[in-house]
């Protein structure tokens, strides 16, 4: 491991300079690119100061990404991010750029843990396409999917421990193959599960953890065949004005 020396990052430094492919990095005072960034390997980890990542493409393949303090991680629009390995979050993520789990639908695998009393906060498109069968959003943190923001799960998914919320209207749409949430919501989802049944299935379940659906909360399906289902098994729910608005689902 090393430690680059503190100096002001506050200017874009070249994508050669970013590319780290398993040793431990410090950016004592930060870190603030447009540039493209790549981490791969166990040992990738970036600690101390600020992150943000503004443009380019932010590739993560492998490590942690961690912190001291109260010091935050930002990718801005347009950064896009691609998670194609086993990743963990170690600080607070808010993501306001394009997010990739998986390279494409047909391509993986790509998970992301969040550590214990870690957020990570999607606020713009989230599209899942791993083909991982472990859970792809995991750990005992908690995923918030923010206002306004559509995750798009093009290949079986399953969002493991911890605690999973879509607030202010965020939407998940189940295009293909399924979705299990064995996560809790801790003050309700107040989002909307739409499940568009174009391949069979296309199905949402509820398999572990207690979870409230507040008002305004709804699952909806478009039909087709076969019908989509929604099913709770091992899992409480609890309606406080949420619905299910469709009489096929099971």
């Amino acid at each position: 491991a090393y430690e680059i020396p503190k100096r002001d990052w506050s200017s874009d430094v070249c994508s050669s300079d970013l590319n780290n492919h398993g040793s431990t990095l410090n950016f004592v005072n930060g870190l603030s690119t447009s540039q493209d960034l790549t981490m791969t390997g166990a040992g990738a980890v970036l600690t101390g100061g600020n992150i943000s990542l503004t443009g380019g493409t932010f590739t993560w393949g492998g490590g942690t990404i961690a912190s001291s303090g109260a010091s935050t991680f930002t990718t801005s629009s347009p950064v896009a991010t691609n998670i194609t390995g086993d990743v963990t979050l170690g600080r607070n993520w808010t993501s306001n750029g394009a997010t990739t789990i998986g390279a494409s639908p047909t391509a993986g695998p790509g998970t992301i843990s969040i550590n214990s009393g870690k957020t990570w906060t999607v606020q713009v498109p989230l599209s899942i396409y791993s083909t991982a069968t472990a859970p792809q959003v995991k750990g005992a943190g908690t995923m918030v999917v923010d206002a306004g923001t559509t995750t798009s799960i093009d290949a079986t998914t399953t969002i493991g421990d911890g605690t999973t919320k879509f607030d202010n209207a965020g939407t998940v749409t189940l295009n293909s193959r399924a979705l299990t949430i064995n996560a809790s919501s801790s003050s309700g989802d107040t989002g909307t599960y739409n499940m568009t049944a174009s391949n069979a299935g296309v199905d949402l379940n509820f398999s572990g953890g207690t979870r409230t659906f507040g008002t305004g909360t709804t699952i909806t399906s478009s039909g087709g065949t076969p019908s989509p289902t929604v099913t709770f098994s091992g899992a409480n729910a609890t309606f406080n004005a949420g619905s299910i608005t469709d009489t096929s689902l099971g």
